[in-house]
């Protein structure tokens, strides 16, 4: 029996809480002594398990380590959370005092256990004479770096892969599309894209169902991933969710046959296109076929491992074969992004072709890998040689990750298949889990989200990850576990007792009675638990004990009466009873769950994630947590508690934008809470006078994201632009700036202006660390000298500036996005200048209702690859000049433009493709078609948040992969 290849992961949590006990308890020589011991001897165990020579394996022995290391943590953490109880007292009496040195007392006698059964444990596999291996924390040169961390150097939307050029991919797309989605007839058709694990089915599928052509002929489309365990009604209830004119109010409660009418009726008459991906049922796909209309111009599009189901479709199929010498030298060197690798096309098909055998995914594994390796001493050249199963490549790819990013990477593992997670929510949540708490090589401590970005950069550079969809700055908005290495990774972790999923069985195929006492043993020990299904048990007898739990993430949407399950399940965890360990309550998504007031007993809570729960209301408990870090209540209807102004942990505060009382931010802000906090999102605050900005000067200085909305009138929209201009941390601003009487329309907007003028746009140029910036509302004129020149993403909505704004933006020498949206400009001529926008790679001109002339001189935007024009009315294709002088242009993408637009080729970049966009106005919403009528409105012009994952709740998600090679 193979050994557990993640136990390393537990080791490497266990050193971590070692180096938190060291750190807070520096003044106590005797516990410092027992983690100096400790630490070089976990190192031992983490090196024999990350060897990966050592195949035989030792099932009971990793058991017996498990067990030591998990008590040792529970100790640990019980002793802090009995310091910050103590602490938490407001008249510290001599009692206390004693009470502390007797938790230190009885810490030190259990670590000393614990070195004695770490010891035993080596001595069990002949480990205990050799020496320590390396520090396992990982290593990020403490160099010349920049004021702030580059994010996203390495991982942006310029990278996004055209695996597609290879041979293989080219040919199906053209006969899928051709042959048989556009081109056929008008009955129901359904093809099969089959091929093994890692051949590329779900990446074709992908790239056929984004296609402008798609997306143009059939204006009704859905695609759900297929859960092993599906039920005909989950597959239709996911379709008819995304294809719904509306959210049908209980539609979770239909019958299937209710269902299925409703189907129907939906697709009536439709072109539209459905993707089944990792379908491999014949007999139940007949009849899902046998549910939609008949004689409709619908296409079925189902990616399937089964020959069976190829039979079942009869012809109608594309079989995907491995990829041939030249197009692995393509894909490899595609997914190899790192200047330290150079690779001959020669050394590629003589060692990678081979290992690989063609099949994408493992091509695509072993360019990641590589870049894992040149961090190694280790030879490649060995390692790849000796490596050719999908599974070795899988396991090698887990192995050589840094030592902190593997329990990293298994907590995304939590989440159901397929399911994009957004990036936001990935941080925050490995920080909340105490995932990020390492140092640089000289000992000074990384800011931990630096950290967890650099560390979701190297998976998906390892390839291990994948980007499903970008934000429009060009960065990462969403990322979700390659489908191969999820199935792999997770059922490790399950074993190990490190996550645990709701509802997950025993294998069906007999276990033995050591399996089972195994399963019940992982099972009262597990750390992380996902809720998949209702939890309507939690008490002392049941098959998992929550007294030892870190993490609870409910992936269950529940409505009525069934929240009062999880209310219950709530009150067990804060109960006298339960250990309190809780660190991360994330909930995002699920509806209106019930919070107990003693959720202020997990005195250890560092994230509260409530997003898009459409709760009405916080316990003031909250407020009371002393560690709590990550509070999200955006999409809520909490109207702002005054507990949450009192915290003094807080680092990342995401509100609702629901008015904030001024006098509550003056008197607790300005009462020295809220000390540490960075990221402040959702704020709406009517008015900031001077006072205030005087309070939020001294006291938010440590902001690295803002999102705020504020009125102006008179002077009065002034003073936050004195404010935001001294935030000298900040690194992205979103400011909304209302006229407080834009509903009176008794005088035009010049004599508006004259009697009270738009605020000035704040002064930004000493902001070096500012590199995304989104204006929304009237300013005054934007003079280049106004905008930090570090400045990369740029926003500017409902403006209404008269003068064209590209000639000042046009000497911001990094920018890289600027989108022009609605009624920012209102003038009629727009020019760039030669020289202009020397960075940028992206140009959008939305809604800008009176422009009718755009030129483009020669010389401007020399690296533009994205040029988006949507509903400019009175802009003809005509008064576009200097086009052909876009000689990188890559795509000219025209929405919601005239059909016929274009009238002349000749002025288009030869390398460029012309896209036609139409509306799609109710189809098409993938996972936001999932969202709760009852949210609320969320601000204009917010395509750049982060999407709620209310959608993500299952398998049958219907949210739309990205992922090169998942399948």
């Amino acid at each position: 029996m193979e050994r557990d290849i993640v136990a390393d992961a537990v080791v490497v949590i266990m050193i971590e809480k070692l180096r938190k006990l060291k750190s807070a308890e520096a003044g106590c020589p005797a516990l410092k002594s027992q983690v100096d011991k400790g630490i070089p001897k976990l190192k031992r165990v983490y090196e024999f398990l990350k060897d990966e020579g050592k195949k035989e394996s030792h099932t009971e022995w990793t058991d017996r380590l498990q067990r030591v290391l998990y008590q040792a943590e529970d100790d640990i953490d019980i002793f802090f959370r009995r310091i910050v109880e103590l602490e938490q007292r407001t008249i510290t009496l001599v009692p206390d005092v004693l009470e502390t040195l007797c938790w230190k007392g009885v810490l030190f006698q259990k670590m000393r256990l614990f070195l004695s059964n770490v010891t035993r444990v080596l001595k069990d596999q002949h480990l205990y004479s050799k020496g320590a291996g390396p520090d396992s924390s990982s290593s990020i040169a403490n160099k010349v770096r920049p004021q702030y961390y580059d994010r996203w150097r390495r991982v942006n939307a310029d990278q996004e892969d055209t695996a597609e050029n290879t041979s293989i991919f080219r040919g199906a797309l053209d006969r899928v599309i051709n042959d048989r989605l556009i081109t056929g007839d008008d009955s129901l058709d359904c093809i099969a894209v089959i091929g093994e694990k890692g051949s590329g089915k779900t990446y074709l599928a992908w790239r056929i169902y984004n296609r402008p052509e798609i997306k143009k002929h059939f204006p009704c489309r859905a695609w759900v991933h297929v859960s092993v365990d599906h039920a005909l009604k989950d597959i239709r209830y996911a379709i008819l969710k995304q294809i719904s004119k509306q959210v049908l109010k209980n539609s979770e409660h239909m019958e299937d046959q209710e269902v299925t009418q409703a189907l129907q009726k939906e697709l009536y008459d439709q072109r539209y296109l459905i993707v089944l991906d990792d379908y491999d049922d014949p007999d139940s796909l007949y009849e899902l076929l046998m549910s939609l209309p008949e004689s409709n111009k619908g296409r079925v599009l189902v990616t399937t491992r089964s020959q069976y189901m190829a039979l079942a479709v009869d012809y109608r199929r594309i079989e995907l074969e491995n990829l041939g010498e030249e197009d692995t030298v393509k894909l490899f060197k595609e997914k190899v992004r790192s200047s330290e690798i150079n690779l001959q096309d020669k050394d590629i098909k003589k060692k990678i072709f081979p290992a690989s055998g063609g099949l994408p995914l493992k091509i695509v594994l072993l360019g990641g890998l590589l870049m894992n390796l040149s961090r190694e001493t280790k030879n490649w050249h060995d390692v790849i040689e000796r490596e050719q199963s999908l599974t070795d490549i899988l396991t090698l790819s887990y192995n050589y990750l840094r030592p902190e990013e593997k329990p990293c990477f298994l907590y995304l593992t939590l989440f159901p298949k397929a399911t994009p997670i957004p990036v936001r929510r990935i941080i925050r949540l490995w920080l909340g889990e105490e995932l990020l708490m390492g140092q640089c090589d000289d000992g000074l401590p990384v800011n931990p989200e630096d950290r967890g970005e650099k560390y979701l950069e190297d998976l998906i550079q390892s390839n291990m990850v994948e980007v499903v969809s970008w934000k429009p700055n060009g960065t990462p908005r969403t990322c979700q576990v390659v489908t191969p290495l999820y199935d792999t990774f997770r059922r490790q972790a399950v074993d190990l007792a490190l996550l645990h999923i709701h509802d997950q069985k025993p294998k069906d195929s007999g276990p033995t009675q050591a399996e089972l006492d195994r399963f019940k043993r992982r099972q009262s020990s597990v750390r992380w638990l996902a809720e998949n299904s209702n939890i309507t048990s939690f008490s002392s007898s049941d098959p998992y004990i929550i007294q030892r739990m870190r993490s609870f993430n409910s992936f269950y949407t529940r409505k009525g009466i069934l929240t009062r399950d999880l209310g219950k399940f709530l009150r067990a965890v804060t109960s006298q009873n339960s250990h309190r360990l809780l660190r991360v309550l994330d909930l995002e998504g699920v509806y209106k769950p019930y919070l107990p007031q003693a959720i202020g007993r997990l005195v250890l809570l560092k994230y509260l994630g409530l997003r898009s729960t459409v709760l009405d209301s916080l316990p003031d408990s909250v407020g009371d947590l002393p560690q709590l870090e990550t509070l999200d209540i955006k999409n809520t209807n909490i109207v702002h508690p005054v507990s949450i102004w009192k915290s003094k942990s807080l680092k990342h505060l995401y509100l609702n934008g629901f008015p904030v009382d001024p006098l509550i931010l003056k008197r607790y802000i300005g009462s020295g809470f809220l000390p540490n906090l960075r990221t402040l999102s959702g704020l709406y605050v009517s008015s900031i006078d001077d006072n205030l900005v005087n309070v939020l000067i001294t006291s938010l200085t440590n902001l690295t994201k803002l999102g705020i909305k504020s009125q102006w009138s008179g002077n009065r929209g002034n003073n936050i632009a004195g404010w935001v201009s001294r935030l000298t941390n900040l690194q992205s601003l979103k400011l909304v700036m209302i006229e407080k009487d834009k509903e009176s329309n008794t005088k035009t907007d010049k004599e508006k202006d004259k009697e009270s003028p738009p605020p000035s746009l704040p002064s930004l140029p000493e902001l070096r660390n500012l590199f995304d910036l989104y204006l929304l509302g009237r300013f005054q004129k934007a003079e280049a000298n106004q905008l930090p020149s570090c400045l990369k993403f740029l926003t500017l909505s409902k403006s209404e500036f008269l003068d064209d704004p590209m000639h000042n933006v046009g000497q911001l020498l990094q920018l890289r996005t600027l989108r022009l949206l609605s009624d920012s400009y209102v003038g009629k001529e727009m020019s760039c200048s030669d020289g202009a926008f020397p960075s940028l790679r992206v140009l959008k001109l939305w809604k800008l209702t009176k422009l009718t002339k755009l030129t483009l001189k020669k010389g401007c935007m020399p690296k533009l690859k994205e040029l988006e024009i949507r509903k400019c009315p009175n802009l003809p294709f005509d008064e576009i000049h200097g086009l052909e002088h876009l000689e990188s242009l890559e795509e000219l993408i025209l929405t919601n433009m005239p059909e016929g637009f274009v009238r002349s080729s000749e002025k288009i970049p030869k390398a460029c493709q012309v896209i036609e966009v139409q509306p799609e106005e109710h189809h098409d919403k993938g996972k936001d078609a999932l969202v709760s009528t009852e949210r609320p409105m969320v601000e204009e012009d917010g395509e750049d948040e982060e999407p709620s994952s209310i959608s993500a709740r299952a398998d049958l998600s219907g949210v739309h992969p990205s992922a090169p090679f998942t399948e």
